[in-house]
């Protein structure tokens, strides 16, 4: 079959007694933002953010932040890899820690801002479980213990953000395996079974996967799997 240029596919209220509440490393604010957090975004959008690292096509409304924006884009990779049938792979393994990271770090900032306001034995233990070691008993001020919680979720913090400095190693590297190519091949093939173009911007990734393995199963595959 003729091939198309590939050029035309890519483009709870206070206690008596309480201490002042205290300052947490992320605050919160009423900005709200809505973000694409799957595999319905369009393939060109997908391949912005994974070959360029631009997640503006991700917003669907409102100002997002940084880290509103990776956590996006690593849900949607994520699931990118289980359409693939890609399975465990280092990214994989290191976004579910990232992810980890941020969870633990919501959970132990909502659970500190609870414990400014009360004594909550079941919530010391609970932060003491993943790692945030709390002495405070019934009528202490727990101002001081509590700075020292906020110490410990700054740390777990670094963390994140070493880990995630190692997902975006790991993303360059597989931005060498598996090039542009790859997608501009698929296109190509996938226009030419259907006998129309079938552009990375009218293609969502859920559906160029689906129609991959199609593919794969009807024809046999085609120079990308070799």
């Amino acid at each position: 079959m003729k091939k198309t240029s590939r050029s035309l596919y890519l483009k709870p209220p206070p206690a008596s007694g309480i201490t002042p509440k205290l300052p947490l490393p992320i605050k919160p604010t009423k900005r709200y933002a809505k973000l694409y957090t799957d595999c319905r975004i369009s393939l060109h959008v997908f391949l912005e953010c994974l070959y360029d690292k631009d997640y503006s096509g991700l917003v669907i409304q409102g100002k997002a932040t940084e880290e509103e924006l990776k956590s996006a884009w690593n849900k949607i990779y994520l699931q990118s890899c289980e359409l693939s049938g890609g399975g465990a792979s280092p990214i994989v393994e290191k976004i579910k820690h990232v992810q980890w990271l941020t969870g633990k770090i919501a959970f132990a900032e909502g659970v500190v801002e609870i414990l400014n306001y009360c004594y909550d034995p079941e919530l010391i233990d609970l932060l003491k479980k993943i790692g945030i070691p709390l002495d405070i008993k019934p009528g202490d001020d727990r101002t001081k213990a509590l700075r020292i919680a906020v110490g410990y979720i700054k740390r777990i913090a670094q963390d994140r953000t070493i880990a995630e400095a190692e997902l975006d190693l790991l993303y360059n590297e597989s931005k060498e395996t598996v090039g542009r190519d790859y997608y501009e091949d698929w296109l190509d093939t996938l226009s030419q079974i259907r006998k129309y173009a079938v552009l990375a911007i009218d293609i969502t990734v859920s559906q160029f996967y689906k129609a991959i393995q199609k593919a794969r199963k009807d024809y046999g595959g085609n120079s990308a799997d070799r």
